[in-house]
């Protein structure tokens, strides 16, 4: 009998996890004062470099200023060493941001230097360095971040700080029309927000959800540790796929404005502002590590230079992105190549891809 019930009693099973409907934001404020600060800082920088756009002048030394203010949290410490360097090294993409400001650029001229056109501050060969900067930031910073919170602690406020380094509120308003929201989304929540068409089903919605079962994971206790792991690899997941269907945005945007017939000064700046925006998101991937933990489906570091390489963005070379205006007939299918390359990466329907296309915040005019 004695050795019968021992062999019954065994560990009970642990009750079922409670998932709320809401996130709980009490706590959101008081755990993110970091994160806020890297955000802060960044932001900092983005509008430094966009006053370049208005044919200003900008300052080498105002923009090392911003990108390392000093003070507890210091956006280079927090940015992967390799993209760290290609921004702040000698001659790199802030010196070569503050070179090109001032004047004026032609992207039909090879040899162009640096300069507005169509309201966008471009470096020579066509590319804003203004998104790569900052559009990289966002992976090679901001998810970096994300990444390197201690989970294994299993402190609940790495919930809320996951929540802000993404970008949201608790509210999850799921725009990014400061006029409707009192506190809109911003970073890439603000992409995934127009990438989701508001169904249930989108990115910005699967975020939201596995945010949600994170925090509950990781309020129920150590006990729950197998959960917290299974929501912290949604989250790593959902992070990286939502900035793919915004490079696939940017692609699809690029395309269409170098392929379109007779295009003016404007729809040019945009293709070029576009594929921008869409290598530096791509580029800010490099570096992340391939072992299946949030990062898998996805790219390999010679996929992203392969790809990097069919923009005319090449990781160890200059970027000449003006080929795209001036000869449209024979690189624009490299454009082509790389959107389906990705979606094969990250194993997007034909569908997915195609509603990729739209900015749904504004389509819905939520």
């Amino acid at each position: 009998m004695a050795l019968l019930l021992l062999t019954c009693k065994g560990e009970q099973p642990l009750p079922d996890l409670t998932i709320p409907d809401q996130y709980d934001g009490s706590t959101f404020a008081a755990h993110t004062a970091d994160e806020q600060g890297l955000l802060d800082q960044l932001s900092t920088l983005t509008n430094l470099m966009k006053t370049g756009r208005t044919g200003a002048t900008v300052s080498a030394s105002d923009l090392r200023d911003a990108w390392n203010p000093g003070g507890t949290i210091i956006l280079p410490n927090r940015t992967r060493a390799e993209y760290a360097e290609a921004i702040a090294d000698p001659g790199g993409w802030l010196d070569q941001l503050a070179e090109a400001s001032g004047g004026t650029y032609d992207p039909f001229d090879p040899n162009s230097p640096g300069g507005v056109y169509g309201g966008y501050l471009f470096a020579p060969g066509g590319i804003e360095l203004e998104q790569r900067i900052e559009k990289g930031l966002f992976g090679a910073a901001l998810f970096e971040h994300l990444r390197q919170l201690p989970l294994s602690e299993g402190d609940p406020a790495i919930a809320d700080q996951a929540l802000a380094i993404y970008g949201t509120s608790p509210l999850f308003p799921n725009s990014d029309n400061g006029s409707l929201h009192s506190i809109p989304d911003a970073f890439l929540a603000k992409y995934a927000a127009r990438r989701d068409q508001n169904d249930g089903n989108g990115l910005y919605t699967q975020m939201q959800e596995a945010l949600i079962y994170l925090q509950a994971a990781l309020q129920a206790g150590p006990e729950y540790r197998n959960s917290w792991g299974v929501a912290w690899e949604q989250v790593l997941t959902l992070y990286e796929r939502i900035t793919a269907a915004t490079i696939l945005n940017y692609l699809h945007s690029s395309i269409a404005a170098f392929s379109s017939t007779n295009p003016d000064e404007a729809t040019l700046a945009g293709g070029l502002h576009a594929l921008s925006e869409a290598v530096g998101f791509l580029h800010g991937l490099r570096g992340l590590p391939r072992d299946c933990i949030g990062t898998c489906p996805g790219l390999s570091d010679q996929e992203i230079a392969d790809l990097l390489t069919l923009m005319e963005a090449p990781i160890d070379g200059p970027a000449r992105l003006d080929r795209f205006v001036q000869e449209p007939f024979t690189y624009v299918p490299q454009l082509q190549q790389a959107l389906e390359d990705l979606q094969v990466a990250y194993q997007f329907s034909d569908q997915e891809v195609s509603d990729f296309r739209f900015n749904w915040v504004n389509e819905q005019g939520r």
